[in-house]
This record gives structure tokens, sequence and C-alpha cells, in this order.
């Protein structure tokens, strides 16, 4: 293999482990992350394994060899678990409960020390060179029915899980906005990377020679899966370091309530429109609604997914881009039209309207005078 890709190969491993170090380690983690630490592990361990056996260093380091191997079984119940421990409803799980989950990523753990790590070097390095010749480029081997066992295994394990998940991620109110579509993306990660599996795996079953490349596709797939939660992890790291706030764990609100105080919210923002006001606080607000302050601040921060600030703005970007419009208005300037809206200040209402809309109010009136 090209020295460039075995390097590729590595450094990738090398992100994979950084980000479950610093999933699992970090001082202000969730006690959630050390699941989502352990799909990046797994990844970082199966490209660290292609890496070595097809630069065939494996011969050179025989001890090193299927260090990913166990943790195909383990992608499935590491799934299903970072979902549940993201969900708002708190679902107890007794740790034996949990074992079983495990249970078979830990026999083949077991499975692999005694017919490969725990035999002598000699025995490794003619398993080692077998294995290497089987990947070739010559003649694909026809598969023993007794070998299908564990591949057909592992994918209906893994079939199952992905299809609970996905069950789970259904119901969106479960989750908060932001980790909901975190948690489909890394859903969605899982299920092509398993089924590009089960088309290596059904090559194989049908005898045809698909070495070397659809590892180095697999393998890219698990390069893409690595840096692209690296990305996330240090872009928007409240996903995993700050997204739920600690002061709503033990809230009274409940789905129902919570329901229709939302709906109230938003009926009151869009009927007597409190956000022309340019001091509306939440104390203000909450006092106008007669809910406790603290029930405002939650629903606004969780099931609208913005902070206070940015909840107004959006109204009054709205109600500025209809006033820009109306001819009754010819007489103002933008500033003028703005204060009216809320805003008291003009950089304060630039900054919102091209954050809301992606231009400015000057550039808005401009194109829809055009129309």
């Amino acid at each position: 293999m090209n020295d460039i890709v075995f390097l590729i190969l590595l450094i990738s491993a090398g992100q994979g482990v950084f980000l479950f170090l610093l999933l699992t380690f970090s001082k202000n983690r969730w006690k959630s992350n050390i699941y989502l630490g352990l799909i990046f592990l797994a990844f970082a361990l199966q490209l660290f394994d292609m890496a070595m056996i097809f630069s065939k260093k494996i011969l050179v380091y025989p001890h090193l060899a299927f260090l990913g191997m166990p943790f195909n079984l383990a992608f499935g119940p590491l799934l299903y678990f970072y979902i549940i421990k993201n969900s708002k409803k708190e679902i107890p799980i007794r740790k034996s409960i949990e074992f079983i989950h495990f249970l078979p990523a830990v026999l083949h753990l077991s499975y692999l020390l005694i017919i490969y790590h725990f035999k002598p070097i000699n025995y490794k390095l003619l398993f080692l060179e077998d294995l290497l010749a089987l990947l070739g480029d010559g003649p694909a081997v026809q598969a023993q029915p007794g070998a299908l066992f564990f591949p057909l295994f592992l994918y209906i394990q893994l079939g199952t899980y992905l299809w609970i998940s996905h069950r789970m991620l259904q119901v969106k109110n479960d989750f908060l906005p932001q980790m909901h579509i975190w948690l489909k993306k890394i859903w969605r990660g899982i299920l092509i990377i398993g089924l590009f599996g089960l088309l290596q795996a059904f090559l194989i079953l049908i005898n045809v020679n698909q070495q070397p490349v659809t590892g180095y596709i697999g393998g890219l797939l698990a390069i893409t899966y690595i840096y692209y939660g690296a990305m996330i992890a240090f872009n928007q790291s409240p996903l995993f370091f700050g997204l739920r706030k600690v002061k709503y764990q033990h809230s009274s609100l409940e789905k129902k309530q919570t329901e229709l105080l939302v709906n109230r919210i938003l009926l009151h923002m869009e009927k007597e429109k409190p956000y022309l006001d340019p001091d509306l606080s939440l104390k203000s607000l909450a006092t106008q609604l007669d809910i406790p302050i603290q029930h405002l601040s939650q629903i606004v921060n969780t099931q609208l997914a913005k902070n206070f600030r940015d909840f107004l703005n959006k109204y009054r970007v709205e109600e500025l881009k209809q006033q820009i419009l109306n001819p009754s208005n010819s007489n103002l300037s933008l500033l003028g039209i703005a204060m009216q809206c809320g805003f008291n200040s003009k950089s304060t209402y630039i900054e919102a309207f091209k954050k809301m809309t992606g231009q400015t109010p000057s550039e808005y009136k401009k194109d829809m005078s055009k129309k």
C-alpha cells in the first residue's frame, strides 16, 4: 500500500483516538459522551487495523492485529445507549442490563484472545500470511458455511439496533432540537457504513474478489465519519459540553403543560406584539403572560431553541421587513422604522437583520423595490 495512504489512515486513526479522549475525559463532559467517544475509538482502531494489514506492517507487529474487530458488535449498543442518555426522559437502566447489550462484543473479544492473541508469535505470523494471501489480488476464496455465521449475526444485530434507534428518534419531543439533529446524523453515518459492510459481505458470499478497492472505500467512509465528528466537536461544542442546562434538569414542567405554554407565548407575541417595546425583558414578558420566569426561560431555550434576545429579534426583524415596504413609512429612515419595531440602536438592528435574512436592511429594501 502506498505510504501516503498508510499515513492518512494512521493520522485519521489518531484523530479518532483524540476525539475519544476529548469526549470521555474532558472535565465538563456529559456522561453520554463516553458512548460517542467509544464509537469514534471503534472507527479509529478499525482504521489502524486496515492500515497495518494493507501495508503488511502487521507482519512486523503481529501483536497489534485485530484491535478494532471486537468493536464490530459494539456499534449498535453504543449508538442505542448514546441516544437513550441524551433523551429528556430519564430511563433508568441497571448496569447488569447494560452489560448484556455488550456481551456479544465481550464474547467476541474473548474468542479472539483464545484463537489469536494468546498464541505464540510463529502461529500469529502464519495466520497473518494466510490472511494477506486471502486479501490479495488472486482469485477469491469461496466462503465456508461456518464462516458466514459471524457476518450474518453482526448485521442482524446492527440492523436491530438501528431500527430501535430510528424508532426512538421519531419522537422529536424527547430530545432538544440541536441534539436531535446531531443524533440523526450519527445514526445515518452508522447506517451508511453498515450498508457498505453488508455489500462487502455479499460480494464475499457470491465469490467476488473485492479487495482492496472496497477496503479503501470503507476506510474513506470511516475517515469521513471521524473528521466530521471532529468538526462538530470543535465548532459546536455545546452539543457535548453545554447544550442542556442543569437548572432545567429538575423542572416541574410537564410535556402537556409545556405545549400549552408554547402556544400561549407564540399567540401573545403575534397578537399583542410586546417585542415593539425596546425595553422588553424576560421578566416583563413573564409578568405579561403571568407565568414563572424560569418556565418562560426554559421554553424559549429548549422548545424554541433560541436565546431570549434572538427570540425577540426574530419578531422585530419580521416586523421591520413589513414596515420597510409600508408606503406610510416612506418619509422615515431605516433607523427610524427599526426603532418603531423595537430595536434601540443602529448596530443592533443591522446585525440582527443580517443574521436573520443574510442581507442588510438597505439591501433588502433595494431588492424588494425591484420586484
